[in-house]
């Protein structure tokens, strides 16, 4: 799938390692993206009740924010009606069942868990976008993303 089409992604994480790292993974996909970060919950939901602000086309977030936590941050979006059908993937170290069952309750779109590896982040983030651009015309279902090695990436 050949993806030209120009996206607006928010990335919210505290880590700033993991943001260098998700910036220079997002650049190097074929898919034209305006990326923002923010560093915490409460920024994360500032952003997106903004209204003078586009909502981005998906949003990435950390489960472990300061301020406000991937879980809180989850309930308001889901409960407002001006952000509830946003697609949400939860990046997290988690590999936790339960978690990640409460995550997909929550109603995260997606849960990607961080890859130790740069090219495996590069492919995660790209299958991500992929879906949720595939599912942009559709009701958007949860479903679990695979990494899957990715040629030309």
């Amino acid at each position: 799938m050949s993806v030209l089409k120009n996206i607006s992604v928010l990335l919210a994480d505290d880590d700033e390692d993991d943001c260098i790292l998700f910036k220079e993974a997002i650049q190097q996909v074929p898919i034209v993206t305006k990326l923002l970060i923010v560093r915490d919950g409460k920024k994360l939901m500032e952003s997106l009740n903004k209204k003078t602000q586009e909502l981005p086309d998906v949003v990435f977030m950390d489960l472990s924010m300061p301020i406000k936590d991937g879980f809180e941050c989850m309930s308001e979006i889901r409960y407002s009606a001006a952000l509830r059908h946003l697609p949400v993937v939860i990046l997290s170290t988690h590999s936790n069942q339960e978690i990640i069952t409460q995550i997909y309750k929550a109603g995260a779109n997606h849960y990607v868990r961080k890859p130790g590896k740069f090219s495996d982040l590069k492919g995660l983030i790209y299958n991500a976008i992929k879906l949720v651009l595939a599912s942009k015309e559709n009701i958007f279902v949860n479903e679990k993303i695979t990494l899957t090695k990715q040629k030309n990436l």
